[in-house]
């Protein structure tokens, strides 16, 4: 079991699982699942070096990606030994570097900063990050629907 890489012109990268199998005697490839499309500019974040001219590395993006990998292959469990994941998961890795928790803290805390900077102070606004990511700050809770609708109100009357 090992990823194919399907490369079409001016398209993004496609991850897809196969397998080798004989059929009649000739080598085949047998496709298992689709994984996903890897987007070169959300992982180089071009609109993050535009606005402050230092590299986001795509911290968010490769985060999620990761997330929605892990879930494919957490649901080929049955079909996919751990041996074969851990392989399938190193070879992903060279195309799609995991982000790490500095990467993640980095990049959050300034999308942060402009967030603040645009908007002013905003409590609970923050990026989403995929559950269980390491380096993602602790989040406060968010507030009951009810109190959220009031603050709107209130922001929109201007008694806020």
């Amino acid at each position: 079991m090992y990823v194919r890489w399907q490369f079409v012109f001016n398209k993004c990268p496609t991850a897809v699982l196969v397998e080798s199998a004989r059929v009649n005697g000739k080598p085949r490839q047998r496709h298992i699942a689709y994984l996903g499309k890897v987007d070169y500019r959300a992982m180089d974040d071009k609109n993050y070096l535009a606005r402050h001219g230092t590299s986001g590395h795509g911290a968010h993006y490769r985060a999620w990606w990761w997330y929605r990998i892990s879930k494919k292959l957490d649901a080929l469990a049955n079909r996919v030994l751990p041996d074969d994941r851990r392989k399938v998961e190193a070879a992903l890795a060279r195309e799609v570097p995991r982000p790490t928790a500095e990467e993640v803290a980095t990049y959050d805390l300034r999308c942060q900063a402009d967030m603040r900077s645009e908007h002013g102070e905003c409590p609970g606004c923050y990026l989403g990050w995929p559950e269980g990511l390491a380096g993602v700050p602790p989040r406060p809770p968010k507030p009951p629907e009810s109190e959220r609708w009031a603050n709107v109100i209130a922001a929109i009357t201007g008694r806020g």
